[in-house]
């Protein structure tokens, strides 16, 4: 998603997609046992931010 840039709009749908992916694996995990994969899709998502020069945190209202 991040990668199509079809808009702005999709950068940021997918960027709080991915958080809520990792907070799910985190919240979810049994001993730890989802902090692996949770770790690969932060690394991710930084990585994407990197390319789509979106670095910054949503800003909340």
């Amino acid at each position: 998603m991040m990668s199509g840039r079809d808009g702005p709009e999709w950068i940021g749908k997918a960027i709080k997609d991915m958080k809520k992916r990792i907070f799910d694996l985190v919240e979810d995990s049994f001993e730890g046992d989802n902090y692996p994969k949770a770790l690969e899709c932060l690394v991710a998502l930084r990585k994407g931010c990197i390319l789509v020069q979106e670095p910054k945190p949503e800003e909340k209202p």
